[in-house]
């Protein structure tokens, strides 16, 4: 629905010029879009894996039009310092995450036949079960976290994920509680506070 919105608004904008084109898609301007579809799916409350997959710029009729071009080098083999041993598990990494992003990576029976998406994990990518799972993932992925002199770079290399911000918050907690030394937190801001002077257009200043 967006980009649909978007081309009647540029079409809309651009039909008084001379050179306006009322067949192109958005009034014959390029528009360029980037990410991954494995990656990047539309947000619908409470929706089915279909509606989601329906809501996506790929189902949309203006889709047809677009040209899509595609990554061909995996850039991580090319960092300085890598050993034989470690270019090959990237790649094997590699090719197995694209492959389940495909869908041809399906070896689980699933409880609803309509729905083939379940894959096993390989053993070197898991962790054992623990009734302490946030200290299970903290010591493998920072092993060195509670050392007196952490190298930045050390913190850069290393991250974990998560798909909700309670999760996030009590990692972060577990960390701060477990790390030596003073402790900062710096909070983001997505809203302004109102001046006590008045400013012309103040909403203007952020999203």
């Amino acid at each position: 629905m967006f980009f649909k919105a978007l081309d009647r608004s540029i079409r809309d904008v651009l039909s008084e010029g001379e050179n306006y084109n009322k067949d192109l898609p958005f009034g014959g301007k390029t528009i360029l879009l980037s990410g991954d579809f494995r990656q990047i799916l539309p947000v619908i409350p409470d929706g089915t894996k279909e509606q989601i997959i329906n809501g996506s710029l790929t189902s949309s009729s203006l889709w047809p039009k677009f040209t899509v071009l595609t990554l061909t080098e995996n850039m991580r083999l090319s960092t300085d310092g890598l050993t034989y041993e470690e270019k090959a598990e990237i790649t094997e990494f590699s090719e197995w995450i694209l492959n389940v992003g495909n869908g041809e990576i399906s070896n689980l029976p699933s409880l609803d036949e309509s729905d083939a998406s379940f894959v096993t994990i390989p053993s070197d990518l898991l962790l054992e079960n623990s009734c302490e799972p946030i200290s299970t993932i903290v010591s493998t992925i920072y092993p060195s976290i509670c050392g007196i002199q952490v190298d930045p770079s050390y913190l850069r290399e290393r991250a974990i994920a998560t798909t909700k911000n309670t999760t996030v918050a009590e990692i972060n907690d577990f960390v701060l509680d477990i790390a030596l030394g003073e402790k900062r937190v710096y909070l983001s801001v997505d809203s302004i506070y109102t001046s006590s002077t008045e400013i012309d257009d103040a909403s203007s200043l952020y999203p």
